[in-house]
């Protein structure tokens, strides 16, 4: 194997590697660009949105990238037995079974999407969490809306009732 060949391999094998680490720049540009289908990045994206614009609502029709019609929220007063006669779902349709604040969506009876957060001895400082009376509510897409506020506790929701 001549020094024309053995650059020519080397040319080809830089070029590989260069093409993929271009390939994944741009899928990483894209899967950023894209809506968090995380709740507590949702909000804390949608956030950022607010304050370039002084609107502090946050319209959850349109924050998740997901397909649902109906949220619920259960706040840590209820254990996992009544969430689950109260939703009339399978015990097995949970992801997780501490106790703490839950909000799950709907689409069509179906759970598409669940989040617990759950106490700890300290705050967490990237999360949100919902400041209500209520201690359980449910609400359709169209409804689903809340101011937010930055606190030292986190990204207080507080739900707007119409």
């Amino acid at each position: 194997m001549g020094n024309n060949e053995i650059n020519n391999h080397y040319n080809n094998y830089i070029m590989k590697k260069y093409s993929l680490a271009i390939v994944g720049c741009i899928l990483l540009m894209l899967v950023s660009c894209s809506k968090p289908r995380d709740v507590d990045r949702a909000v804390i994206h949608a956030y950022k949105k607010c304050i370039k614009s002084n609107n502090y609502t946050i319209d959850f029709s349109s924050l998740l990238p997901f397909e649902w019609d109906t949220m619920c929220y259960y706040s840590s007063a209820y254990d996992l037995d009544y969430i689950v006669e109260d939703l009339h779902i399978n015990r097995q349709a949970f992801t997780y079974y501490d106790v703490g604040e839950r909000v799950f969506f709907f689409n069509q009876g179906h759970i598409v999407y669940q989040k617990g957060w759950f106490p700890y001895p300290e705050p967490q400082k990237n999360t949100i969490y919902f400041d209500t009376p209520l201690k359980k509510f449910k609400v359709d897409k169209s409804n689903a809306k809340f101011v937010v506020a930055k606190t030292e506790l986190g990204y207080r929701l507080s739900f707007i009732e119409e």
